[in-house]
């Protein structure tokens, strides 16, 4: 290695105690966000012993005798609730137990859980060598590109419900591979504890959609690649390999996934329908552009130590092996009828591993490094400060949101918080809590003589909060929408780059033709209203184009022009 050339593979790794005060200083910052995120939706739905779906047809909420008191309690519930909404029955059960106890151990046990998981998928990276080649940095640098890249950060760490099911059961998964790692490496070969295994298994294939089978094709590619250096197969590993798969299956077979499905109107699945299937295809684009900054890096990467001559096994292996894992996980969702933001929590934490695995391996000049780092921090830093302020700014807004809701006084203007990826709350409570009733009973919340009628669709009046637009005036017809969205993405500065490249077309025909420049969205009235959950809408003025489909089925879009309405904002 030149002299003036450093790598985190250099010397023998960082001394225990910088690590340890590294990790702590992440569990802080964590706790500091977790302390500031408030019960919403689901967090309040099950604390009071409820299960989904906790709205009657009426609208009104399933009373509930206490909240449970015992294990006996919470099980039953639990299975209750696999029967009639939800497969993933250890991710609930995790949620129902932390929103049982008081909120402080929010604040202190998901940070302890995301510390865990930045060191052990380091040591699963790493394998028995971790003590060489394990550095501060290196945990910096992933808890750093998780909290840049996951698509919904605060689902998955911040709201309590969302947390047990896609946090705590991420970390299941690296723990249960960490001895496969390791096996792997030529240790652990005579590991006790069968039984203890088959448990560990079963928990991590029944903890979510997209992990479980992604667990039994590594369990089950470890035992091959074993298997052919003619060594034998030990007991934990083949009962942890059949305790993924019992629990897979149980995740699958659930009798609520149907109910869920059909209850929430999420479709079909992809498979079974071509119109499924190109939404799929467009939401599989979606996430390659979000994904990005991610490849760029490992082509990057890869370029400089191709270049060098230090591209070796070793190094590209597990990368590709990861990178692999992570759209495993991502295309999984081609079997599922649903794709939520918090949901792709897996697929991304695989992809950033594996770019760290390439990035870790550089060495590059001392000033190149140092220079890099800084900035970094400086971009995490500013991150980490205006997101702070988010959740300062909003922890009044959902003390008076609270207070109106004993008082009766409740509206949609009182979840009007402001939002980003990592505070999702102001339109999830809207969108799951009260659109999930098959009525209409959400309506009676919106302030409907503050509605302004759209330009031109006199008609039509239309209402908007954070993330949320409320619409009176509509049939059942198909409505087409395209906004423009104010989002921290990549497709939101494409099509910010788009609008000031080249104009959108003077008659716009088709559902895709203003995909390129406005966010789509298609939306449905049900007794004349209808509501929109729409990431990234802010204000009215967002909705640029109303379409409607001719005799032919064609889109035909109007343009809205919002300087000619005379009635203000409300």
């Amino acid at each position: 290695m030149p002299p003036h050339t450093s790598s985190v593979m250099a010397g023998r790794g960082a001394p225990l105690l910088a690590i340890i005060l590294t990790l702590m200083a992440s569990s802080f910052v964590m706790a500091f966000f977790c302390w500031l995120s408030p019960r919403e939706a689901d967090d309040i739905i099950y604390a009071a012993g409820l299960s989904m779906p906790a709205l009657t047809s009426a609208g009104q909420h399933v009373s509930a005798t206490a909240p449970p008191s015992s294990l006996g309690d919470l099980l039953r519930l639990q299975w209750q609730e696999y029967l009639q909404w939800n497969g993933r029955f250890i991710g609930q059960f995790l949620a129902r137990c932390l929103l049982l106890a008081p909120d402080w151990l929010h604040a202190v046990l998901t940070p302890l859980v995301h510390t865990a998981l930045l060191f052990f998928s380091l040591l699963l990276l790493w394998g028995k060598r971790w003590r060489e080649r394990l550095v501060p940095w290196q945990i910096i640098l992933l808890g750093g590109l998780l909290w840049f890249m996951l698509p919904a950060f605060g689902s998955a760490f911040f709201w309590r419900t969302g947390t047990a099911n896609y946090g705590y059961t991420l970390l299941l998964a690296v723990l249960f591979l960490l001895p496969y790692r390791f096996w792997l490496d030529g240790s652990l070969s005579r590991l006790p504890g069968g039984p203890a295994f088959l448990l560990v298994g079963l928990l991590a294939g029944w903890s979510n959609e997209s992990l479980g089978m992604l667990l039994i094709l590594l369990a089950l590619g470890a035992c091959v690649v074993q298997k052919k250096t003619d060594r034998p197969l030990p007991l934990w590993a083949v009962a942890g390999l059949a305790g993924t798969v019992a629990g897979w299956l149980a995740l699958i077979a659930a009798p609520g996934n149907l109910v869920r499905a059909a209850a929430l109107g999420t479709g079909l699945v992809p498979l079974t329908s071509w119109k499924a299937f190109h939404s799929f295809l467009i939401f599989w684009s979606t996430q390659q552009l979000e994904l990005l900054p991610l490849y760029l890096l490992d082509l990057g990467a890869l370029v400089f130590l191709y270049r060098r001559r230090e591209l070796s096994q070793d190094i590209w292996l597990p990368a590709l092996l990861l990178f692999l894992m992570g759209h495993a996980c991502i295309g999984a969702f081609v079997l599922s009828p649903s794709r939520a933001d918090r949901a792709m929590t897996a697929g991304y934490f695989w992809l950033v591993l594996s770019t760290c695995a390439l990035l870790f391996r550089l060495s590059v000049p001392r000033l190149f490094k140092y220079t890099a780092r800084i900035l970094f921090l400086l971009l995490l830093s500013l991150s980490l400060w205006q997101q702070a302020q988010i959740f300062r700014q909003a922890a009044p807004l959902v003390a008076a949101k609270n207070a109106a809701a004993r008082n009766g006084t409740l509206d949609v203007r009182h979840m009007d918080y402001p939002g980003s990826d990592k505070y999702f709350y102001p339109s999830y409570h809207t969108r799951d809590a009260i659109l999930m009733g098959p009525a209409q009973g959400w309506s009676r919340l919106v302030p409907w003589q503050d509605a302004r009628p759209l330009p031109g669709m006199p008609g039509i009046k239309a209402f908007a909060t954070s993330n949320m637009l409320y619409l009176d005036g509509i049939d059942d017809r198909p409505l087409h929408l395209a906004c423009h969205s104010h989002e921290q993405t990549i497709s939101s500065m494409l099509r910010d780059a788009m609008l000031s490249i080249a104009p959108p077309p003077a008659a716009p025909r088709g559902a895709n033709a203003l995909n390129p420049w406005f966010k789509p969205a298609e939306i449905r009235g049900k007794d004349g209203k209808a509501l929109l959950h729409l990431r990234g809408l802010r204000r009215l003025e967002d909705i640029t184009y109303i379409g409607r489909e001719d005799a032919g089925g064609q889109v035909v879009w109007q343009r809205l022009d919002w300087s000619s309405a005379t009635s203000a904002r409300p």
